[in-house]
C-alpha cells in the first residue's frame, strides 16, 4: 500500500505479491514482520511508516529527493529518520550475528560458507578515493564479508564495510596478504576465528587457504 500497491492491486498470486514486496523492502514479509515486532518492543517510539521507509531506502538506495516524493516527507526529516532507524536495526548485530562455537556439533568439519559481497553506493563526496572503485559493477562500492552456518539457519559473521577496490576477498578473510606473516596479520579476521580442524567453504577466490575447502 505504501509504495503503490493498494488492496485491489494485491489481489494477485502470492508469489507476485512477495516479489513486489521484496523488490521494495528487501526481506520477505514474515521476516519484515519479525523485525518490526522487535523494533516496536525495543524502540516503542518508532512509527510503522518510518520503519518501512527505512527498509525501502536500504533496498532501493534512492536519493532523499526520490523518497520525499514517494513517502510524503521533507528531505530533512527523511535524512534524520532513516539514519535513526537504521542505527536501531544495526544495534541487533552484536547479539544476533555471532560465530559461537557452541552452535556447532562436535562432528561437524565444515562449519561455514564464506563470501565477499560488493554493494554499489553513491560516490563519497567527503572522502573520495579510487579505493572505492568496484570493478564488478564499474562503479563506487563497499565490500562486506559474510559467513553462513552450513547446517544451521544462521548468519554468523559480517565484516565491513571495506573499500570495494582495495581488498580482495582472500585478503579480507586472511587478515592480510600472503607476503605478510600470519602473526603480523589482523588477528580479528575470520581465518583466525575457526578452530583447528574446522573449515569454511568458499569459491575460487579463496584458493590456497589451508582452512577453506573450494
Amino acid at each position: 500500500r505504501l509504495v503503490g500497491f493498494g488492496g485491489e492491486r494485491q489481489n494477485v498470486r502470492r508469489t507476485l505479491n512477495i516479489a513486489r514486496f521484496t523488490s521494495h523492502y528487501g526481506p520477505e514479509p514474515d521476516t519484515t514482520r519479525d523485525i518490526l515486532r522487535d523494533l516496536k518492543r525495543d524502540f516503542p517510539t518508532i512509527i510503522f511508516k518510518d520503519a518501512m521507509m527505512t527498509f525501502n531506502w536500504a533496498k532501493r538506495y534512492d536519493v532523499e529527493h526520490v523518497l520525499a516524493g514517494r513517502w510524503g516527507y521533507g528531505e530533512d526529516y527523511i535524512r534524520d529518520k532513516v539514519k535513526e532507524i537504521a542505527r536501531c536495526i544495526q544495534s541487533y548485530k552484536p547479539r544476533l550475528i555471532v560465530l559461537d562455537p557452541t552452535l556447532f556439533h562436535e562432528d561437524e568439519r565444515d562449519w561455514i560458507t564464506v563470501d565477499g559481497v560488493n554493494f554499489i553506493t553513491e560516490e563519497f563526496r567527503q572522502n573520495p578515493s579510487p579505493d572505492y572503485y568496484d570493478p564488478k559493477s564499474n562503479s563506487c562500492g563497499l565490500k562486506y564479508e559474510f559467513a553462513l552456518a552450513i547446517r544451521h539457519p544462521f548468519c554468523v559473521w559480517i565484516r565491513g564495510p571495506l573499500e570495494a577496490g582495495k581488498f580482495h576477498d582472500k585478503t579480507v578473510y586472511c587478515g592480510g596478504t600472503e607476503d605478510v606473516p600470519k602473526d603480523k596479520r589482523n588477528q580479528e579476521a575470520l581465518y583466525f576465528q575457526l578452530p583447528e580442524g574446522k573449515y569454511a567453504l568458499g569459491d575460487s577466490a579463496y584458493k590456497g587457504i589451508d582452512n577453506v575447502t573450494i
